[in-house]
């Protein structure tokens, strides 16, 4: 299973390096390894502000998604998803407070989940 994440463009993301810092961390390349994706899939109803740095596609390890879409799955993969941008933030801004996330699921026209991070 992969999934695709929109980054809010008013956080202070660069997706490449939101890639390079997820699949650099063990436990998050442990559930997928993140790929840089410019165009949104078909089917997916998209905001195009939220495309416009591209996409950020989780393509499932064999022991991440394995298990499916399970309540499980998606909460692990939420939350290391929420740990890794606020570090990221951590390193990147310091000394200036980190932006509070939001990081949900979307469903979308055909059934597919794509999670969006948005500042709260």
């Amino acid at each position: 299973m992969s999934y695709y994440i929109a980054l809010d463009p008013a956080l202070p993301l660069d997706a490449r390096d939101v890639i390079a810092a997820w699949n650099a961390t063990p436990a998050c390349r442990e559930l997928a390894e993140a790929q840089f994706v410019e165009m949104t899939p078909k089917g997916f109803s998209l905001d195009p502000q939220l495309a416009q740095q591209g996409l950020v596609l989780l393509a499932g390890a064999a022991g991440g998604f394995a298990a499916g879409m399970s309540t499980l799955v998606l909460e692990a993969l939420k939350d290391a998803l929420k740990e890794r941008l606020t570090e990221y933030f951590k390193e990147k801004l310091a000394p200036k407070p980190s932006p509070a996330l939001k990081v949900e699921f979307v469903r979308q026209p055909g059934g597919g989940l794509l999670i969006v991070t948005s500042g709260e």
